[in-house]
């Protein structure tokens, strides 16, 4: 019989932690965790059921037998999480270990990516599928989807959201949001401080590639230009007045002053209006032309137009 005895596990003590730097999150670690996450410099003390009850990726990984030289802290085999952040776990353990039952939030942005990331990551079917229902039904791709959606009912509303959310449509590969990310981002485009147009013309803004910038800008200009043809034709001084004009001679000219102070961006978004921009030469507009030349087209002209020109937006083909 050999007498040599068993290679034993190496154990991590409280000197090789404070050493290497390595911080234990409090929040998720749990005195019954029977195994060990790391990733980045923050440690997660968790139970390999919970995991395997989500994930099919862990349920696989804890079925074998763990390498003889696996480190371990308290008894708890350590595995080390390469690629993924803090963060995100932070993220996906909130969701997993919620505190509250039937919780009604929306989830920010930082939260639904991380969840998102991590669930395709370790195939956790469970929460991918309800995150990406969400995101889907913020930015649908259908005009009857969009009829019944509300926007950011889904996700908390951020300043600036969108550039994010593109990054992360890449990320996990749910193309079909884009169209309408790219269609909210070149409404926004301008309007105070400019919105979101410095950040398109800028070739070194984060998360922005230049397919999404070519995609915005292009988009931009078609969309503004189907505009003229379709909401905005009222504004054509070439077509007022109309037959029904009755009163004053000089509606032409009122209509011209007032398309020089129409904003693209608010025409683009569908926020514009005539108390909002004309209210000094609004008066000068007769009932036939408002009705006839803005109201009527703005129902059906204009959501035309938006959705079939979605496909200029340069976005990849099919459904995901």
């Amino acid at each position: 019989m050999d007498g040599t005895p068993p290679t034993k596990r190496p154990r991590i003590d409280d000197s090789d932690i404070a050493e290497n730097a390595i911080v234990r999150c409090t929040e998720y670690w749990f005195d019954d965790g029977n195994i060990i996450l790391q990733t980045e410099s923050t440690q997660f003390r968790l139970t390999k059921s919970m995991l395997s009850m989500h994930s099919s990726v862990f349920r696989d990984t804890f079925m074998m037998p763990l390498p003889l030289d696996e480190p371990t802290i308290e008894n708890c085999p350590v595995v080390i999480l390469s690629g993924d952040t803090a963060q995100d776990w932070n993220h996906l353990l909130e969701v997993m270990y919620p505190k509250e039952c039937f919780l009604k939030e929306n989830p920010s942005v930082d939260l639904l990516a991380g969840v998102l990331r991590l669930s395709k990551k370790y195939d956790i079917p469970l929460f991918r599928k309800n995150y990406l229902r969400r995101l889907k039904s913020d930015y649908p791709t259908t005009l009857e989807e969009y009829d019944k959606a509300v926007v950011w009912s889904n996700i908390q509303g951020e300043d600036d959201m969108l550039i994010p959310l593109v990054s992360l449509a890449w990320e996990i590969g749910l193309h079909s949001v884009l169209p309408a990310m790219y269609y909210w981002i070149i409404a926004s485009a301008g309007g105070d401080n400019d919105g979101y147009m410095p950040k398109l013309l800028n070739n070194k803004t984060p998360d922005l590639s230049s397919v999404d910038r070519l995609a915005c800008l292009q988009g931009y200009i078609k969309l503004v230009e189907l505009q003229t043809q379709t909401t905005m034709s009222w504004l054509d001084t070439t077509k007022i007045p109309v037959e029904a004009c009755q009163g004053p001679a000089d509606y032409r000219d009122a209509v011209k002053r007032l398309s020089m102070t129409c904003p693209e961006s608010t025409v683009l978004s569908g926020r514009f209006t005539l108390s909002k921009h004309g209210i000094q030469i609004g008066t000068q507009l007769c009932a036939s032309l408002v009705k006839r030349r803005r109201i009527r087209s703005s129902k059906t002209a204009e959501r035309n137009a938006g959705t079939s020109c979605l496909p200029c937006l340069g976005c990849p083909s099919g459904r995901n």
